[in-house]
């Protein structure tokens, strides 16, 4: 009869280690599947953010000017619009400044502080000190944008929050 005993609880501590086991495991894979998908997310957002973007006034004739809607792509918090005739003393973000120095990008996208993309997104003009810095509303961002002949004007849209 102890013998039986002696198994019986043996038999149960093996199905728990077991049970244990298996949920480990499952938990363990599942975070990593969770965080796979996300980085996957991450990277679909960003193209479709990079197509979207680079058309920026495309269709625009001379003159016409309508407002553009953007969602900021992978949690970014701030956008960093700078034109061609902005110098680099104007620049007040070194991470910015130094991405700025022999890159033709014109766009430069920020998440907690650090350099997340930069994207030549062609020929803008900016007002004033010739840098616009946007700070995502709801995680969009709002642009009036301005056939230019060549080039597109872009300023903050309405209520937008810049920096």
């Amino acid at each position: 009869m102890l013998k039986n005993k002696k198994s019986q609880i043996i038999s149960e501590i093996f199905k728990y280690a077991l049970v244990g086991l298996v949920a480990a495991l499952v938990l363990i894979l599942g975070y990593k599947g969770i965080t796979s998908v996300k980085d996957k997310g991450c990277s679909t957002e960003m193209v479709k953010f990079e197509t979207e973007i680079k058309n920026i006034g495309g269709t625009l004739r001379y003159g016409t000017k309508e407002l553009q809607s953007f969602s900021a792509p992978c949690g970014a918090d701030k956008l960093y619009f700078i034109d061609s005739k902005a110098e680099l003393g104007g620049i007040s973000n070194p991470l910015i400044k130094d991405a700025v120095k022999g890159s033709t990008a014109n766009l430069f996208l920020l998440k907690d502080a650090t350099l997340e993309k930069s994207l030549d997104i062609g020929s803008i003009e900016i007002g004033g000190n010739h840098i616009l810095c946007l700070l995502p509303k709801s995680g969009r961002i709002l642009v009036f944008v301005e056939g230019a002949g060549n080039s597109v004007k872009v300023s903050p849209g309405k209520d937008q929050p810049t920096c």
